[in-house]
């Protein structure tokens, strides 16, 4: 009788050893898990705080933006007021007249070619044999010292 429960003591043992052996593993793969896990909620709040950051970057950036818009609406309105109060000239210089057909690079050469009527010209597209009819107001292009032109 000794033997046999020295027998099944010895089979407890085993059985309890082998328990615990697999449960050791199942425990370092459940923590490898969780430092994953925990690694992968770090990443996502990185992410997150920097998606915030460029959100508020974006935002301020659209306010800046419609700032500018408003400015130049009104810039436009502005000069829309002009052309209206002329009521088409401007210091003998008539603001639509005739079509050209003289081609040109651009505004700026039709302006040095001593173009003082208002009209539509022909501009040559860089690298290219195409043509393109432009709307040219010398006045409103002195008084901006810019190009000024609008394409058909």
């Amino acid at each position: 009788m000794l033997n046999e429960f020295l027998l099944f003591d010895s089979f407890l043992e085993q059985r309890l050893l082998a328990l615990e052996a697999r449960y050791g593993r199942e425990l370092q793969g459940l923590q490898s898990e969780k430092q994953q896990l925990q690694e992968l909620l770090e990443r996502q709040s990185r992410l997150v705080t920097q998606l915030q950051g460029e959100l508020g970057s974006s935002t301020l950036n659209s306010t800046v933006l419609q700032r500018q818009q408003a400015v130049l609406t009104d810039t436009v309105q502005q000069l829309l007021a002009m052309v209206n109060h002329c009521n088409g000239k401007a210091e003998g210089f008539t603001f639509f007249k005739r079509e050209e057909s003289l081609s040109f690079r651009d505004c700026a050469e039709i302006l040095r070619s001593g173009v003082t009527e208002s009209g539509i010209y022909s501009i040559r597209l860089p690298n290219s044999t195409q043509t393109v009819k432009v709307t040219f107001y010398p006045f409103v292009l002195q008084y901006l010292a810019l190009g000024s032109f609008h394409l058909y």
